[in-house]
């Protein structure tokens, strides 16, 4: 399952379970469709609560759909919030992003996470 909420200029996903694809699309058209949704909006991208076990191939294939459904309404930044057990994919999320131009960083704690975004403001 996914579900999104905007707080300002962050743009806030949470992730759990295994999404698939015709899980995730529907949201991001409706982020799309958001008029309340900035463009270059802040990312928070929750997933503690998915499944663990995804290759390098499914993470990049992920963060690819995420690019491209989002658009103009994706900013530059994302503030990635992992349990431990999530660390090998994070880590793969957080390097490809690099070259979509996307800025990516990990946290455990959302508040943190929150800051770090507020502070790009």
């Amino acid at each position: 399952m996914v579900s999104y909420e905007i707080d300002g200029s962050i743009l806030t996903f949470r992730a759990s379970g295994t999404t698939t694809v015709d899980q995730r699309e529907p949201v991001f058209d409706a982020v799309r469709a958001d008029a309340r949704v900035p463009n270059g909006a802040l990312v928070l991208l929750d997933v503690r609560e998915v499944n663990v076990g995804m290759s390098k191939h499914v993470v990049v294939e992920r963060l690819r759909v995420l690019l491209d459904q989002l658009g103009p309404k994706l900013g530059p930044a994302c503030a990635l919030i992992v349990t431990p057990e999530l660390g090998d994919q994070a880590n793969i999320f957080q390097t490809e992003a690099i070259g979509f131009g996307l800025r990516v960083e990990l946290f455990g704690d959302e508040r943190i996470a929150r800051q770090w975004l507020n502070a790009l403001q």
